[in-house]
């Protein structure tokens, strides 16, 4: 269900997971003008296909690694992030302690690497700041 409050397309049929409740979701109109933050201009660039294997049979799925460079500039990423999602037992609804564990224990792995650097801006930051 949808409706349009203040300009911005609300979507109702999303809810909190945790707990359960509806909520409202604002949205752009749908040909909503795209416009230039700061003056930063990027190129993305995905690299998809990873895999990660933790505990009790539970598999990471859409590992990526996603960077950042500022159109023109290709030589050095400014910003890279690492992600991957896990897929909660069907049954129980959630992961299993040791599997979320070893979920920790890979982020802080890749978070350890030379390259990495925990305490850096997110994209969004980067952006906004």
């Amino acid at each position: 269900m949808e409706r349009k409050e203040n300009g911005w397309l609300m979507r109702q049929d999303l809810f909190d997971f945790s707990t359960g409740e509806k909520r409202g979701v604002a949205a752009p109109k749908r040909r909503a003008p795209l416009h230039v933050v700061n003056d930063l201009h990027v190129v993305e660039h995905v690299f998809e296909g990873g895999r990660l294997a933790f505990r009790d049979n539970v598999k990471a799925k859409d590992c990526a690694i996603i960077l950042w460079w500022r159109q023109g500039a290709p030589t050095e990423p400014i910003a890279g992030e690492f992600s991957f999602r896990l897929q909660a037992d069907e049954e129980a609804g959630e992961l299993s302690p040791r599997a979320a564990r070893d979920a920790w224990t890979a982020l802080s792995v890749i978070a350890s690497n030379i390259y990495a650097d925990p305490a850096g801006k997110t994209k969004t930051a980067l952006v906004y700041d």
